[in-house]
């Protein structure tokens, strides 16, 4: 099987699986120089480019949620989630402005995990979650396990005419190529705003909103970046601002969530990210 069969493949179950939920990110430039974290990060750190033993490597992410309970405001939910994250190899900065990848996989990740979903209000829900799972560099015949834990802090309010998204995640991650290798982890509070209020105007027959959004990302150790020259910098902040455009309530099409279509940019100590951003939910 071709290796961009597989990429087909994953985001098609990806949309598919449950009909639940899925979302993907795709970072289209990355403006540093620096050879940003390992790649077996970037199921957590998100798409853009990485270095895999010094090599240049294009990810994108892809997560999908299956409904094993469903909850409401007195009963516990769970759902089973998949994270399925592709790279492709030698990506050539020149190629940045024209939203091209590479016909070949160079990486692959699949970390299967459980989310629960505990409401605490009508409008306040605590998710604690788990995940873990393999990572393959397929030109070097290397496997690295990852592995990540933490809780989601997710609340909702009227403001304005609009929705108000008051959202937190403290997560703790990490990865090891063996049982004597040494760990390499971290340890990050993230806490996003979306505001989306309602637009004239439908898609698939749903009314619309637009939703403007920020970000901000602190990390308990400083995330360090390793460059070639070995000057590396040390991230202890990072910031996201941006605007989705979709239904004003979650809708599906052919049994298909219909995604939130949208734009953003993240910037850093020393790195920023273009990123065009599909999901179906916050």
């Amino acid at each position: 099987m071709r290796r961009s069969s597989i990429a087909a493949g994953l985001l098609a179950s990806a949309m598919l699986l449950g009909g639940s939920a899925w979302s993907g990110d795709f970072g289209v430039r990355y403006t540093t120089e620096l050879d940003p974290k390992n790649f077996a990060h970037a199921s957590f750190l998100g798409s853009g480019i990485y270095s895999v033993d010094g090599r240049l490597i294009y990810i994108i992410r892809i997560k999908a949620a299956l409904r094993v309970r469903s909850e409401d405001v007195k009963r516990w939910g769970l759902r089973a989630t998949l994270r399925p994250t592709l790279g492709f190899y030698d990506f050539k900065t020149g190629d940045e402005d024209k939203f091209g990848l590479p016909s070949s996989i160079g990486s692959l990740s699949l970390l299967p995990g459980l989310e629960f979903r505990v409401p605490i209000r009508d409008n306040w829900r605590l998710d604690p979650f788990v995940e873990g799972g393999p990572a393959w560099e397929f030109d070097g015949n290397s496997v690295t396990w990852i592995y990540g834990f933490g809780i989601k802090s997710r609340a909702e309010f009227s403001w304005l005419g609009g929705k108000l998204l008051l959202f937190n995640t403290l997560l703790w991650a990490g990865n090891r190529e063996s049982d004597i290798a040494p760990r390499d982890d971290f340890a990050v509070l993230e806490t996003k705003v979306d505001w989306r209020f309602p637009i004239r105007g439908s898609f698939f027959g749903h009314p619309t909103s637009l939703g403007p959004f920020g970000r901000s990302e602190a990390y308990f150790d400083a995330l360090a970046i390793d460059p070639p020259d070995g000057a590396g910098i040390e991230i202890e902040r990072r910031y996201e601002i941006g605007l989705t455009w979709g239904t004003r309530e979650r809708a599906k099409k052919w049994k298909i969530p219909i995604p939130r279509l949208g734009a953003s940019y993240r910037f850093g100590e020393g790195a920023e990210t273009y990123r065009i951003v599909l999901t179906s939910r916050f």
